[in-house]
């Protein structure tokens, strides 16, 4: 999947296109608050207005390619180096959507596969994971 990224982009659109090859992972961003180190996760209901270029600290457009194997770290970085966002991914478990920022060495397509295989543990094989929020 390729993800085109400018400043122009809602965080919603990225976060849906993401989230339509990966219905069992999440990404949200981070945006730093005032001066100083203080980063903190937009609240759901901020995040379908705010363009890229709001929380982006460079200006450039892109793409980047989100593949199953594609580790998350690797996407990190490459969000931050490359266009100056802050990402943070999550992932669906038995006990709910869980950060995946302490899981280093998994593939996009591990832990969506893991989500999906927890999640048809937990609830009936027609049911949504947004359902669960």
């Amino acid at each position: 999947m390729y993800v085109f990224i400018h400043g122009d982009r809602l965080l919603s659109e990225l976060q849906e296109e993401f989230q339509a090859s990966y219905p069992y992972l999440k990404m949200s961003f981070l945006w730093k608050r005032g001066h100083g180190d203080q980063s903190a996760n937009l609240s759901e209901d901020q995040e379908p207005f705010i363009r890229l270029s709001e929380i982006s600290g460079k200006q450039s457009h892109g793409f980047i390619i989100m593949e199953d194997d594609t580790r998350l770290d690797y996407l990190v970085k490459l969000f931050q180096s490359d266009f100056g966002i802050s990402v943070h991914f999550f992932h669906f478990t038995n006990a709910g959507w869980v950060s995946a920022s302490n899981i280093k060495v998994a593939t996009l397509g591990e832990l969506n596969e893991q989500g999906r295989i927890c999640f048809h543990r937990i609830h009936n094989i027609s049911a949504k994971p947004d359902n669960l929020l």
